[in-house]
């Protein structure tokens, strides 16, 4: 585990001590926010790239924020010391999507095909608009990820079928 060679995924990062008993302050980064109070076990990377199991002793939201209490960080010094720290789960760990369900991650570096068979690019990224999801592609153009034009993801052969056309960019 102290090496970090599994896959992992980041759920969150602390961002300041909470009070002086060693509670930390930490953003989720799940969606929805919530869904942090579900996952785990937690690792803790560090900002130089050193990875741990931490035990949670407790953890609640308060405003927007989530309020932690990990075994070994009893006091303000030690929490404030965690500051930066992200917060990642084993990606093995996460439930199994449903057939019509992505994790972000599954998608980057798929092929993006139109219907006439026209690779239009690489899922780089993904961003989200409000009103749907949006795919980024290497060859900077930005498809949706929603109906009407999503119209198959092939994972096993790593391709997306979009309605989609060329000049469209």
């Amino acid at each position: 585990m102290a090496g970090g060679t599994e896959k992992t995924v980041l759920i969150g990062r602390i961002t300041a001590a909470h009070g002086v008993r060693g509670w930390l302050k930490l953003k989720s980064f799940t969606d929805p926010a919530d869904n942090i109070l579900l996952y785990g076990p937690w690792l803790f990377r560090d900002p130089r790239g050193q990875v741990r199991e931490v035990a949670l002793e407790a953890l609640h939201r308060q405003g927007a924020h989530f309020i932690a209490r990990v075994a070994g960080c009893d006091d303000r010094d030690a929490a404030e010391a965690l500051k930066g720290t992200e917060i990642h789960m084993p990606a093995d760990a996460l439930p199994v999507p449903d057939d019509d369900e992505f994790y972000w991650r599954d998608l980057f570096g798929l092929e993006v095909t139109n219907e006439s068979g026209k690779m239009l690019g690489k899922v780089r990224t993904m961003m989200e608009t409000g009103a749907h999801d949006v795919m980024v592609l290497d060859t900077g153009v930005l498809i949706p990820f929603a109906d009407p034009y999503l119209l198959e993801v092939d994972r096993l052969s790593g391709v997306i079928k979009v309605a989609w056309q060329e000049d469209w960019a």
